[in-house]
């Protein structure tokens, strides 16, 4: 009795050892040889928004809290796509987008936020200002000049010029929206056949595409080039995938220049794959972290994954990527 209690404890400890990461709209972070994990999620009770993983070598992970006090500042719930981001004087800036009420609106929306710190460690999240109630997923970028740029999801992928008190400083301009046959793929019968068994009843019709969204915008700048990564199809979709668009300057105009998307189910083997973020790791290589569905037939908790990006560049100076499927890791 005593071998079988022994070889249950250790079963159980390995188990936790390998327990998978469950986090949407993930992002990493690096740092002094430590990668910063976050990604959608709060814990209400706790007054904790973000769960917040560090690994040394993107395979061993250990649980390091929660990245936001949600108890003081601005934020209701929907606490989502968190970006962390560092300063040239060594301050961070925490980017996210919640629902709450900020001081310059009386209604309620979705709107970008964000907060200010001397360590990994945020409170008193303020609001960006703006005219509309609805902005989600940003991604702040500091091109060569220290000029920043802000971009977010507003039913098409949008970008302003900010300063350094994140005050706009430019008209917003609506950079991608979704124009190509595999930005809106139909939802297949077979997928909501089978989510009909699990879930009676759910119209599953009404997530038959992104209804012209694209979202979870990451930008860089490579070559010279502004590169876009985004997502298109409904999150809820098998065929929610990964797209790439390329410019000549932070704002655009961007062009939609490869015969496809970058990451997508049929590329990397998983439904519901998009949604991240482009790290490199401390060798220098290109890597994508996104999540992916749950299973073929279940969309929740998703799933976190990385990819290694295979990059060339083009005649036209532009460059062109290629996910490395055979580097996938689920996390």
């Amino acid at each position: 009795m005593r071998f079988y209690i022994c070889a249950l404890f250790f079963c159980l400890l390995n188990a936790a050892a390998r327990a998978e990461i469950l986090l949407p709209d993930p992002t990493i972070f690096f740092e002094n040889g430590t990668y910063y994990l976050t990604g959608t999620g709060s814990h209400m009770k706790s007054g904790r928004a973000f769960p917040l993983y560090k690994s040394k070598d993107l395979v061993s992970w250990q649980q390091a809290g929660h990245l936001l006090d949600i108890r003081s500042g601005f934020g209701e719930c929907n606490f989502w796509a968190p970006q962390i981001f560092k300063n040239k004087d060594g301050t961070y800036e925490l980017l996210f987008c919640a629902k709450g009420k900020p001081d310059f609106s009386e209604k309620v929306g979705r709107f970008v936020a964000c907060a200010k710190s001397d360590k990994i460690d945020f409170k008193n999240a303020r609001a960006l200002k703006t005219d509309v109630l609805y902005e989600i997923d940003p991604f702040l970028f500091v091109d060569d000049d220290s000029q920043l740029y802000l971009y977010y999801t507003r039913g098409p992928i949008c970008g302003v010029k900010i300063n350094s008190k994140f005050e706009r400083i430019s008209e917003d301009k609506k950079l991608l929206g979704v124009t190509l046959d595999w930005e809106r793929k139909p939802l297949p019968d077979e997928f909501k056949a089978l989510n009909e068994k699990i879930d009676p009843g759910k119209p599953w019709d009404k997530f038959h595409h992104s209804r012209g969204v694209s979202e979870g915008p990451t930008l860089i700048k490579r070559g010279g080039k502004y590169v876009l990564f985004y997502s298109a199809n409904d999150f809820r979709s098998p065929d929610y995938c990964v797209g790439v668009a390329v410019a000549d300057s932070p704002l655009g105009d961007f062009k939609k220049i490869q015969d496809g998307p970058v990451i997508s189910r049929e590329i990397v083997g998983f439904n519901g794959s998009g949604h991240g973020d482009i790290f490199f790791d401390k060798n220098g290589a290109m890597w994508y972290v996104f999540h992916t569905h749950n299973s073929n037939i279940r969309i929740h908790p998703r799933r976190t994954a990385i990819v290694k990006l295979i990059e060339t560049f083009g005649e036209d100076g532009y460059p062109r990527y290629k996910a490395d499927a055979s580097s996938l890791r689920l996390l």
